[in-house]
């Protein structure tokens, strides 16, 4: 294990870990293009931005940077940042608010210039933001999402209405491509825990066990039954061959509850004709199941779950 993750570690951390830098990359590179902006400047000047936002823990080792935020939890930070630089950036290009060279200049040269005013102006923003935040109770943009997301759900407790605003969030970013499950689990695995840990003491002391929503419910009737439904359907009632073929190779996934497959095969992203069974089948599987073990039609008691290391429990039938 020492080896596997000495050899493969640095490859998640050299591409899922960094997947906000690629975000705010992409983002106001794309972007740029609608603007008819210079698109490599433009991204450029927004990945300058987002990493001036970054927190930096000093040290007498040196100065560090969480990975954790070049991630999934900067993802928000990561968006919100390549609209608004790249927008700020590309008005004043087209505004012709420039350094304008002699013609005599190479082009190449000419044209790094023209990118010096919209670019200090958008980092110049960027940095009074990092700025002012230092004087709030966050100290920094990516805490203060984080307490944003954080606080509304934990708020709202372990009841269905606060399941099914996580589940909701979680879905939603996955159309847009965002890893929503992993997002939102940054911010609902703390509450989780904590009904898993009354849910076990309860079983060891012989008690009714007291929540129906925790780890291993979200875990075995939120989604995991639609991916692997929509597979099996695939199989048998699609009529394009490249979903049939796309559903041989995700259906052994789905029986382990990886959705990714699916998720970027099928695909779901940004597929406008999937959008709202989507997100809302989830929602109507999640009511059901939790209505199921509230009334009683599954048989309430506590069984042991395996999971990794750990015993779950929770009502089950």
């Amino acid at each position: 294990m020492d080896f596997l993750n000495n050899f493969l570690g640095p490859v998640s951390n050299a591409t899922m870990n960094i997947t906000s830098l690629f975000v705010v990359f992409g983002v106001a590179y794309a972007l740029a293009g609608h603007y008819h902006a210079t698109q490599l400047y433009a991204g450029g000047i927004a990945l300058s931005a987002f990493v001036m936002l970054l927190p930096i823990t000093n040290t007498k080792a040196g100065a560090f940077i969480d990975i954790n935020l070049l991630g999934s939890k900067g993802m928000f930070v990561a968006l919100i940042t390549g609209i608004f630089a790249t927008i700020i950036y590309s008005k004043l290009e087209n505004a012709n608010i420039t350094i304008k060279m002699p013609e005599s200049v190479p082009p190449a040269i000419a044209q790094s210039f023209i990118a010096v005013i919209p670019g200090a102006a958008s980092l110049l923003t960027f940095t009074l933001i990092r700025f002012l935040f230092t004087f709030t109770q966050w100290g920094n943009a990516f805490d203060f999402i984080y307490d944003v997301l954080q606080v509304p759900i934990q708020g709202l407790g372990a009841t269905l209405p606060a399941t099914l605003v996580v589940l909701f969030f979680s879905q939603f970013l996955w159309w847009f491509g965002i890893h929503g499950t992993l997002l939102v689990n940054s911010v609902v695995s703390p509450i989780y825990a904590a009904l898993d840990i009354q849910n076990y003491n309860a079983y060891q002391a012989g008690k009714s066990i007291p929540h129906i929503i925790c780890s291993t419910f979200a875990g075995s009737f939120e989604t995991s039954g639609m991916i692997l439904g929509i597979s099996l359907a695939g199989l048998y009632i699609a009529h394009s061959a490249r979903l049939k073929h796309t559903m041989e190779l995700t259906s052994v996934p789905s029986i382990f509850n990886i959705s990714e497959p699916m998720t970027f095969g099928v695909p779901m992203v940004l597929n406008p004709t999937i959008f709202i069974p989507w997100i809302v089948v989830p929602l109507i599987m999640t009511t059901i199941s939790y209505f199921a073990f509230a009334t009683g039609w599954y048989h309430t008691r506590p069984v042991r779950l395996l999971f990794g290391p750990h015993q779950l429990f929770c009502k089950a039938g």
